[in-house]
C-alpha cells in the first residue's frame, strides 16, 4: 500500500525508520522502508534498519545529487503511494501513517503533511534557521493551502507513483536549493492538485547561522539557474518579482553594487542573535542581482 522513501547524507535515520516501522505494524498496513545514503561520510546506525522488517538500507558509492536520489527511491519502490520524508524528519503523531493512510481512497493524488519546530528557542548560533523556519515554514494545513504550490515542501509528502512518473525531480539541480519549488511547478503546469493536511513533522536538523545563509547562496544559483534556463516564469515567486522589476528598470547593476556595500551589515544583522528577516529577504535580493550582474 505504501512506500516510505527516505534519502539521507551524514544523518541518523535509525530512530525515524523504527518509529514508522511500528506504526505501519500498528496499522496492519502492507509497507516498505527505503533509505538510500547518497555516498556520506559517516554512516551512524544506518545499517541497523536492514534488520528491521520491510525495511532497506543502502549507500551509494557516489554522490547523486538531492534530485536523482528521490527518483531513484520511486524507481525502487513496489507500492503505488510514495511517502518522501527528509531525513531530519521526525512525526509529531504516533498516527502519522494512519493519517496519510486514510487520505489515500479520495481523490488526491499528492499530499502535503507540513513540518514544525521545536517552540524552545535552539542556542544564539541557529537562531536565524529556527526563526525563518517557524515563521515562513512552519505553516498550518490552512495557510499553505492558501497558495498550495508555493506552500510545497519535500519534507514530508505523499503522491501517487503515476503521478510522481509524470513529473519526477528534476536532475539538473544537482545540490541544495529550489528542488521543491520546481517540482510543485510541475505539478500545476500539469493541473495536478495539491492536498495540503495536518499532518506535520519536526524539523530537527536546525543548521548553523552561517551554514544556512551559505546554504541560501547556494539556492539562489539554482534559482538563477531556473531562471536563465527558463525553466520557471520570472513572475513566479516573489523574490523573483522584484527581481523582474528591478530587469525591467535597468537598475540591477545599482542594486548589486549596493548590495556589495552593505553585505558585510546585512550579514551582521542576519547572524545577530536577533535576526532580522526583511534583512534576509533584502540580501537574498541583492544577491540573486550580483549573480546577474
Amino acid at each position: 500500500m505504501i512506500s516510505v522513501l527516505i534519502p539521507t547524507y551524514n544523518y541518523n535515520v535509525f530512530p525515524l525508520v523504527e518509529n514508522l516501522s511500528k506504526q505501519c505494524d500498528k496499522e496492519r498496513i502492507e509497507y516498505e522502508i527505503i533509505v538510500i545514503d547518497d555516498c556520506s561520510d559517516k554512516l551512524f546506525e544506518n545499517e541497523k534498519i536492514n534488520s528491521l522488517v520491510h525495511c532497506c538500507f543502502s549507500r551509494l558509492t557516489k554522490n547523486i545529487g538531492r534530485s536523482a536520489i528521490r527518483n531513484l527511491l520511486a524507481e525502487q519502490a513496489k507500492f503505488d503511494w510514495l511517502l518522501f520524508l527528509d531525513a531530519d524528519a521526525f512525526p509529531l503523531s504516533n498516527n502519522f501513517i494512519y493519517n496519510y493512510v486514510k487520505e489515500f481512497n479520495y481523490s488526491a493524488e499528492v499530499l502535503c503533511g507540513g513540518m514544525r519546530y521545536e517552540a524552545e528557542k535552539p542556542s544564539d548560533d541557529k537562531i536565524f534557521r529556527w526563526k525563518y523556519g517557524n515563521n515562513r515554514e512552519a505553516l498550518t494545513a490552512i495557510q499553505r493551502s492558501e497558495n498550495e504550490y508555493l506552500n510545497f515542501f519535500t519534507i514530508n509528502f505523499a503522491i501517487r507513483k503515476s503521478v510522481f512518473n509524470q513529473v519526477r525531480f528534476n536532475e539538473k539541480l544537482l545540490s541544495y536549493g529550489y528542488e521543491d519549488l520546481l517540482f510543485s511547478y510541475n505539478l500545476k503546469q500539469e493541473n495536478i492538485q495539491i492536498k495540503h493536511i495536518e499532518n506535520p513533522v519536526y524539523h530537527n536538523g536546525i543548521e548553523s547561522n552561517d551554514f544556512f545563509l551559505r546554504k541560501t547562496e547556494q539556492a539562489l544559483v539554482n534559482l538563477n539557474f531556473l531562471l536563465n534556463e527558463k525553466i520557471i516564469p520570472k513572475d513566479y515567486i516573489k523574490l523573483t518579482k522584484y527581481l523582474n522589476i528591478i530587469e525591467k528598470t535597468k537598475t540591477k547593476k545599482v542594486v548589486a553594487l549596493f548590495f556589495k556595500l552593505t553585505k558585510p551589515s546585512l550579514q551582521k544583522q542576519i547572524l545577530s542573535t536577533n535576526p532580522n528577516l526583511l534583512a534576509f529577504d533584502l540580501y537574498r535580493l541583492g544577491y540573486i542581482c550580483s549573480l546577474k550582474s
